[in-house]
């Protein structure tokens, strides 16, 4: 996430602001080696935890017992609620702070 971060706070690592619509300089290669790498590995971060968690978490309960199956349910209901909280969170979250990095740095992009 530092990566994809740094090439939006650090204007080297993404090509020049367009003066117009149709004047706009292209990426280069490593600006675009860095991107890649960047988002490479948020998606091999994402994708090695985000199924684990329920999984881990699950397998703490006892599901032989009615307690153990009362308290599974609880937890799956606790997850998907917490995650939907936060997956709204961040989105509003990302919105906010996009529009104020657009007024402080002109750019459009995190």
């Amino acid at each position: 996430m530092g990566i994809i971060a740094f090439t939006a706070a650090i204007s080297a690592l993404g090509p020049p602001t367009c003066i117009d619509k149709g004047n706009c300089i292209d990426p280069k290669e490593w600006q675009l080696g860095v991107l890649f790498v960047g988002l490479g590995l948020l998606a091999i971060g994402a994708g090695g935890i985000g199924p684990c968690n329920i999984a881990f978490g699950a397998d703490q309960f006892d599901t032989t017992t009615k307690k153990g199956r009362r308290q599974l349910d609880n937890f799956f209901n606790w997850w998907f609620d917490r995650s939907v909280c936060c997956d709204c969170f961040d989105g509003t979250s990302y919105d906010k702070l996009s529009e104020s990095m657009r007024t402080v740095t002109g750019k459009s992009s995190l």
